[in-house]
């Protein structure tokens, strides 16, 4: 219910009491890794960010769907040490840069994945209360939809950057400019 939503964002007890979790398709189109050459298409990008700290717990960037699979990789990088998680990128971090290797309390989402049976381990097994929002009530997750707003400004002069009138008559096709591979966008992003 709404009330006890806005209970878990406004009594936050602190640092990973609760968490907001979800995923957005980049407005960016990518080339493979193999073959520069070939337009791979969107990547997903998903976020797991503490509501109290509005720090980045886990992310994962993939070039599938979203799914639970994809979403578990993302809950599995918040327990990661990031200082080895950012050097498989080629960045070179501290432990204080980004300390964030903790699950939280809450997982606060707008259902999808997490309403599938596979989510039930994470309430069953590791003692994670699952918050599922109503649907188009982005609002109540605003913590990482402006995430999300401020990823895509960082993004704006990227080679294969879509523009707002994508899909319309007589527009560029911004695929034909797409430069970076997975590995390059997902350096990217974790500067940002």
């Amino acid at each position: 219910s709404r009330a006890s939503i806005e209970k878990t964002e406004t009594f936050l007890s602190g640092p990973c009491a609760s968490s907001q979790i979800d995923a957005t398709i980049a407005d960016i189109f990518l080339v493979s890794q193999s073959n520069r050459e070939k337009i791979v298409g969107r990547p997903t990008m998903y976020f797991l960010m503490d509501s109290f700290t509005r720090i980045v717990l886990g992310m994962h960037i993939t070039l599938e769907s979203p799914s639970w699979e994809s979403a578990r990789m993302c809950i599995l990088n918040a327990m990661e040490d990031k200082v080895d998680f950012c050097a498989k990128y080629g960045i070179a971090i501290h432990e204080e840069d980004w300390p964030c290797h903790h699950l939280p309390n809450v997982l606060v989402c707008d259902r999808g994945e997490m309403e599938s049976a596979a989510a039930d381990l994470l309430v069953n097994r590791l003692n994670i209360r699952i918050e599922n929002l109503p649907p188009y009530r982005g609002d109540l997750k605003g913590i990482i939809e402006q995430h999300f707003r401020l990823i895509d400004v960082d993004m704006t002069h990227l080679p294969g950057k879509m523009e707002k009138d994508y899909g319309e008559r007589c527009t560029e096709d911004y695929r034909l400019g797409a430069r970076l591979t997975l590995d390059e966008f997902i350096a990217i992003v974790i500067h940002c």
